[in-house]
């Protein structure tokens, strides 16, 4: 799912198998051109557990792009146009399906982001189609909507009383920039990183966070640090010095093409825990810019160690999930998610970590 805006470009990256080293307490050195053969699952995972979501025959999707759970719902964006679907936990039934492409006050144009609201048990829908995020309940009925000023490309509800906005992209002071949050009671905004520059134009759209309730673990790939935000400051986790990034100044070019990104990695997605950190990277390869190189960077975060890989081997288990989505649920679960193999079956593999 490469996806190029061409007003402000927007590409895939992927983290490659490299070696990391610790300079000091917060900065990691990755050279992507190192690796071993595999990160075996036993070295971060205590045990796995499986959850099998089930499709109606007529509706096959293209593929999870966004996932969340909360009262025992599964929340599920498909990669193309099938929607948001809600699942039962339990029994893994299709319980609800909220369609876009549609013209009704109480229906999605086009799905630009989605999060979840636990403090009101509400999906946040962003329709950038109308510039309104519409508000449903848990069981997939409409509430209301109310119109954004600014664009964005993602989002999260830190607080009970404001929603925070991501928008990593250079505007030339067209609109809000990088990330702030807004207040719906006082309409007071807070800008928690505001350090966007004629360098930030590149973008690449797979998540940005692992949202934890009231804070998030972003990532921004313009500078390759991992940071702490809640709705009111930001707070510097690590900073990734990667061998193989994209330099910053061809991050600037405003026509950007397949042989200026040709052997350069950004990364393509990333599950934090208390004791791990997962990312995966996507090297560009000149000749076809949508093949995904991936490759993954395992960090122990109490011992430091890091190893790096082009594959995950599930070592404890024969069932292989044999894709690089990856996303995160807790600090203390992330879930591998097949949904390809079969048509009407979502399987997610739940990693209950050490």
């Amino acid at each position: 799912y490469l996806n190029i805006d061409f007003k402000y470009i927007a590409t895939f990256f992927i983290l490659l198998p490299s070696c990391i080293g610790i300079k000091n307490q917060n900065s990691v050195e990755i050279d992507l051109s190192k690796t071993v053969p595999s990160i075996k699952y036993s070295t971060f995972v205590k045990n796995i557990e499986y959850v099998d979501l089930h499709l109606n025959d007529s509706l096959p999707i293209y593929g999870v792009e966004n996932l969340y759970l909360d009262e025992n719902k599964i929340f599920i964006k498909d990669r193309k146009s099938e929607g948001i679907l809600i699942f039962d936990a339990i029994t893994g039934k299709l319980l609800k399906r909220i369609n876009q492409y549609k013209e009704g006050p109480e229906e999605i144009k086009i799905i630009g982001a989605f999060c979840l609201d636990t403090y009101n048990k509400q999906l946040c829908i962003f329709d950038k189609g109308d510039m309104k995020i519409k508000l449903y309940d848990y069981s997939g009925d409409y509430i209301s909507s109310y119109v954004v000023s600014d664009f964005f490309i993602d989002m999260a509800k830190l607080d009970k009383n404001s929603m925070t906005y991501f928008y990593p992209i250079y505007t030339d002071n067209e609109q809000k920039e990088g990330i702030w949050t807004l207040n719906s009671l006082d309409k007071t905004v807070i800008h928690l990183d505001s350090s966007i520059t004629e360098n930030c134009r590149l973008h690449y759209f797979p998540m940005l966070y692992n949202n934890n309730g009231s804070m998030v673990y972003y990532y921004d790939r313009n500078r390759d640090k991992l940071s702490l935000v809640t709705f009111d400051k930001m707070e510097n986790m690590y900073s990734f010095d990667i061998r193989q990034r994209i330099p910053i100044e061809k991050m600037g070019l405003k026509d950007i093409t397949p042989q200026i990104l040709d052997g350069y990695s950004i990364l393509h997605n990333f599950a934090c825990s208390e004791n791990y950190l997962l990312l995966s990277f996507q090297t560009f390869d000149k000749q076809n810019i949508a093949k995904k190189n991936i490759k993954w960077v395992l960090l122990d975060r109490k011992t430091e160690e890091i190893i790096i890989s082009e594959h995950l081997d599930n070592d404890m288990a024969q069932e292989v999930i044999d894709n690089h989505l990856l996303f995160y649920l807790d600090d203390h679960t992330w879930i591998k998610v097949d949904d390809m193999t079969n048509d009407y079956l979502i399987r997610l593999q739940l990693l209950h970590l050490k």
